[in-house]
């Protein structure tokens, strides 16, 4: 099943560090999962409406956190702007697990609100299918990287 083009909100430098922070003080085994907390979804495949956005700032507040053993995310109030029911940002994965486990999760573990900022992205994902996310994941990377290195926005709140 192939996609048409895929967008998150990457987060900035500020905001991914201060979530990275909170996470390691309220959840007791963050430890236990690979770190992922830099984007959140906004969808698989994107309209006009939608692809407008590119390159807007935008925030998201951070609620509560769910996690299963296999996943750890925290749900955000984005104010409409991801599609998904439960918007969220997954923090970590353990091995063999996959992003969208999270979609299940129950978020009802206590979490400090937090304003997150960064930047809506879009991305060319014809290459990407459910079974082979690498190729957006590291464009993810790759947008962050230069998200950090290109704007001066970043640090500032």
């Amino acid at each position: 099943m192939a996609f048409g083009t895929y967008m998150a909100l990457v987060l900035d430098k500020s905001s991914r560090r201060l979530l990275k922070e909170m996470a390691e003080i309220y959840i007791d085994d963050i430890g236990d999962y690979k770190w992922d907390g830099d984007h959140m979804t906004i969808t698989m495949d994107a309209d006009d409406e939608q692809l407008a956005q590119d390159g807007a700032i935008s925030r998201v507040r951070t609620k509560a956190v769910g996690s299963n053993g296999r996943v750890v995310a925290v749900a955000v109030d984005d104010g409409g702007l991801s599609e998904n029911s439960k918007p969220h940002i997954t923090l970590g994965m353990a091995g063999g697990a996959k992003g969208e486990e999270s979609n299940n999760l129950k978020f009802n573990q206590k979490f400090p609100s937090l304003v997150l900022k960064g930047k809506i992205k879009a991305f060319d994902s014809k290459r990407a299918s459910t079974m082979d996310r690498n190729y957006i994941a590291s464009e993810l990377v790759t947008a962050a990287r230069e998200i950090t290195a290109g704007g001066q926005w970043l640090e500032a709140y």
